[in-house]
């Protein structure tokens, strides 16, 4: 009503609308089914629409899920991989040490055997003279020789001697 009026004053001043009256017109059946069935099926059509953006948004819902939880499970593994790679090198380190002591502890009883090895044998220049060799050629003469006591000689000796 308001939009006649202005209309009516821009254009034709003088006219006042009091009042509207819309009358419903009377739409034929079958226009009228034809017409329902149309919005019915413009209905389905944005139902379905949306339906399909709703499956799109949760697929690309879940692949973002999916990406983040492989990124997080990826950046997971990495630190346990540093951690183990770090573990590992400490380990190294100290078998590399523990090594290490060894080695020179070898180093250090092999100087002390050659010391000792070098003692004895200088002990051993020092008896090395006429005196001892016969003692030592009397002490194995004696080993070998086998004394009887008495007048009876066992019947299992058998001298080497003819």
């Amino acid at each position: 009503m308001e939009a006649l009026q202005k209309d009516c004053d821009k254009w034709a001043p003088g006219i006042d609308i009091l009042f509207i009256r819309i009358t419903k017109s009377k739409i034929p059946p079958t226009i009228a089914k034809n017409y329902e069935m149309i919005e019915y099926l413009k209905a389905m059509r944005m139902i379905a629409i949306e339906e399909q953006r709703v499956i799109e948004t949760k697929a690309e819902t879940q692949r973002r899920v999916e990406q983040i939880t492989a990124l997080m499970e990826a950046d997971v593994n990495t630190i346990k991989m540093a951690r183990e790679i770090d573990q590992t090198k400490k380990l190294l380190l100290k078998q590399e040490l523990i090594n290490t002591i060894i080695i020179e502890k070898e180093k250090t009883l092999a100087k002390e055997y050659l010391i000792y090895a070098e003692a004895i044998a200088e002990i051993n220049e020092y008896l090395l003279t006429e005196e001892y060799l016969m003692l030592e050629e009397i002490k194995a003469f004696t080993k070998n020789a086998i004394l009887f006591v008495g007048i009876y000689i066992p019947p299992y000796y058998k001298p080497l001697l003819p």
